[in-house]
């Protein structure tokens, strides 16, 4: 290894340079040097230099590069900015408002086209404990019905946007929670969601709002078609400074649904390729669609089985279902990695935790295949590796399936000597 300080002149690769012979047919420019001779090889396919570069140093250059996968997609990540609306932090008990493009605030803020009268820059409402009213979660929630000023000023709905980084290809999940403002009617609090500017999704209370908040969370899934989305909400009820309260916006990528019958908890496409059930939201709470009730313990025989033969897990969770076989996880967790979690069906905080753990303990065989596709660290999902993986500790090996993104088959491999370990 030389250091090198100047080039005097470089010749850039081409396929004539390791072939016997000049081929004007293949490359009638780059087979000859700057010197007008042609490359050559000898019989072992060894470079031989001609004589215009005899006694001359010459380097070859070769650059390997590793170009991290640009189709990774991080299915912990929020990709929304502020979805919270915890910045810029209100006044406590009290609320405030913000112009368009004021840092932190993350949102891009504009007047409701047919508001008149506002002023040019619009302003975002944020209310931090307003009349001891509760946000989803956090501290604060925005009010899409805001105001000019503070504490006197006109009433002027907004429409808050904001661009998103996605995968073209890559299926996504848009969720938000919404409430109608206490003490105001229907036509007070309606909100419309929008993605690339296509009109998505309405809200709207159906009845007179009672004395505090009441959240509802909401999801809508969507298929990127570009680098960049741009996601949209706008008060469409009645600009009187009162309505239409928003929060906990998310975007995060997700496994794609399928259709389904009712009760299938094993939902397979026509490549084998096994997917997660859509997730249903509403009051904050989510379950996997076709949920079974009750399920087995590890490997044990259930009724209806026949005896002695293992009950495998079939079915795929994540944080918030509640069902299914999410029990039975449990129930594993408990045993597999001690995590002395309350058997009682719902994937909760403390599941989650117990699944990266198990995810972690066993990385060979539940992360590694992933890589370099995905990150080498635990989802928290009971996904296709994590399902398998345990089938493999209560003998009830599976079949091979195919993983997403690198579109190969994966086996589990865990040895003799790895298992009695």
């Amino acid at each position: 290894m030389l250091p090198v300080d100047a080039f005097e002149d470089v010749d850039e690769y081409n396929d004539n340079l390791f072939t016997s012979g000049l081929d004007l047919n293949l490359d009638p420019k780059g087979s000859i040097d700057a010197d007008g001779n042609s490359f050559n090889t000898n019989a072992d396919g060894h470079i031989v230099l001609n004589q215009s570069n005899a006694g001359r140093n010459r380097t070859i250059i070769v650059l390997n590069i590793f170009e991290e996968n640009p189709r990774y997609c991080d299915i912990q990540e929020n990709l929304v900015a502020n979805g919270g609306f915890e910045y810029p932090i209100a006044p406590e008990n009290s609320w405030d408002i913000y112009d368009n493009g004021t840092p932190g605030l993350g949102w891009n803020v504009e007047w409701r086209s047919d508001i008149a009268g506002a002023p040019e820059v619009a302003k975002l409402e944020l209310h931090n404990g307003v009349n001891g009213w509760t946000s989803y979660e956090g501290n604060q929630h925005s009010e899409l019905d805001t105001d000019y000023g503070n504490p006197a000023g006109g009433a002027a709905s907004v429409r808050i946007s904001q661009d998103i980084s996605t995968i073209p290809g890559q299926y996504y999940e848009l969720s938000y929670a919404f409430s109608p403002r206490p003490g105001t009617y229907e036509g007070e609090n309606i909100l419309k969601v929008f993605i690339n500017g296509d009109h998505k999704d309405t809200q709207s209370t159906g009845a007179y709002a009672g004395i505090n908040t009441s959240w509802t969370t909401y999801t809508i899934g969507f298929t990127a078609t570009s680098s960049v989305t741009t996601i949209a909400f706008e008060d469409a009820g009645f600009p009187n400074s009162t309505g239409t309260f928003l929060d906990d916006v998310r975007v995060v990528c997700a496994d794609e649904p399928i259709d389904e019958e009712p009760g299938d908890n094993n939902p397979t496409n026509g490549d084998g390729n096994q997917d997660t059930p859509p997730q249903q939201t509403s009051g904050g709470s989510s379950s996997s669609s076709g949920s079974r009730s009750g399920g087995s313990v590890l490997g044990a025989s259930t009724e209806g089985d026949v005896l002695g033969a293992c009950v495998p897990f079939t079915e795929y969770h994540k944080k918030g279902d509640v069902g299914g076989e999410v029990a039975r996880i449990q129930e594993f967790l408990n045993e597999e990695v001690n995590a002395g979690l309350t058997v009682n069906g719902v994937y909760d905080e403390a599941t989650a935790k117990a699944v990266g753990a198990f995810q972690e303990k066993y990385s060979e065989q539940i992360l590694n295949p992933w890589f370099p596709f995905f990150k080498k660290k635990a989802t928290y999902r009971w996904y296709k590796t994590t399902k398998m993986m345990a089938n493999e500790i209560i003998d009830c090996p599976e079949s091979e399936v195919y993983l997403e993104d690198p579109k190969i088959m994966y086996k589990v491999q865990w040895t003799p000597e790895v298992k009695q370990n």
